[in-house]
């Protein structure tokens, strides 16, 4: 889920703004993505059309569990930490920028954190809701039960939570730094190499355990349709609010102008004059 944020990344002397040489800063998304997509397998079962009215219980059950509460923030600082070093690396006006004035990326990181936790929080049931929708069309009751049940088993979720938590964004935050919006490759990337490390924690009984359900007829079933799962996940991924957009535009260029003018005074009032537009509600 993403949002277009305006930053300046072409800074002059001081006194001396190219103000016409401002570049948008990449999307950056603001929904933590769901845990690493199942391994997709030669088996190919095309998915029936999406159920219309609300799934059962158990499917909302169970998408609240795929899309669980409660990493919201540690995601969106591990993808912000991310996308700042991908740009620093890429782009030697935000390098040259961020030399000049140190601390202006943790200032670019602070100002967006609350939007995007509030990006988070709003977007993340219309998510969930999808994703309910998404296996009530692919699953029964008692399917979506056996797997809801395997998902809250210990050993499933150590696996799970870890991997969430050793997620680092590596090729999702090189894909936004290129301006460009995540692909699935990306998220197929970045979430394969979670649940590698997430599996070297894992004892070899838990790994067992892993195998045997992913092995079992309903386990083939889910991994069936792990590239539809990979697609569901990237619409909601790069999912950008338009009017949260706009406000995480003004207040990262309200945050890097305070931050110059720690240090120099008459290039933050000359980016104040020429940005007047751009930072007015």
């Amino acid at each position: 889920m993403a949002l277009k944020v305006l930053a300046i990344v072409a800074l002059g002397l001081p006194g001396a703004v190219q103000a016409r040489q401002l570049q948008p800063m990449p999307v950056v998304p603001i929904v933590a993505p769901p845990p690493p997509p199942m391994p997709v397998v030669t088996i190919v079962v095309p998915p029936p059309p999406m159920l219309v009215g609300e799934p059962a219980p158990v499917f909302e059950r169970l998408a609240s569990l795929v899309a669980p509460d409660g990493n919201a923030e540690a995601a969106v600082d591990r993808l912000s930490a991310a996308l700042l070093q991908s740009m620093t690396a890429k782009d030697a006006n935000f390098a040259d920028a961020v030399a000049r004035y140190p601390g202006l990326d943790d200032a670019v990181s602070t100002a967006m954190r609350p939007l995007l936790l509030e990006g988070t929080r709003t977007a993340t049931p219309m998510y969930r809701a999808d994703l309910a929708r998404f296996y009530a069309a692919r699953l029964s009751v008692k399917e979506a039960g056996q797997f809801a049940d395997f998902l809250v088993k210990p050993g499933p979720r150590k696996f799970f939570d870890t991997a969430r938590a050793q997620n680092s964004y590596k090729a999702i935050s090189s894909n936004l730094a290129d301006e460009k919006a995540a692909t699935a490759e990306a998220v197929r990337r970045d979430f394969s190499n979670a649940g590698q490390k997430a599996a070297d924690v894992l004892t070899e009984a838990e790994k067992a355990e892993l195998m045997l359900f992913f092995g079992s007829p309903l386990g083939l079933k889910l991994r069936s349709f792990g590239a539809d799962k990979t697609a569901l996940d990237l619409k909601w991924f790069n999912y950008a609010p338009p009017e949260l957009e706009t406000r995480i535009g003004r207040t990262v260029l309200q945050a890097m102008i305070d931050h110059v003018a720690k240090t120099d005074r008459k290039t933050a009032d000359s980016m104040r004059r020429i940005l007047k537009d751009d930072l007015a509600d």
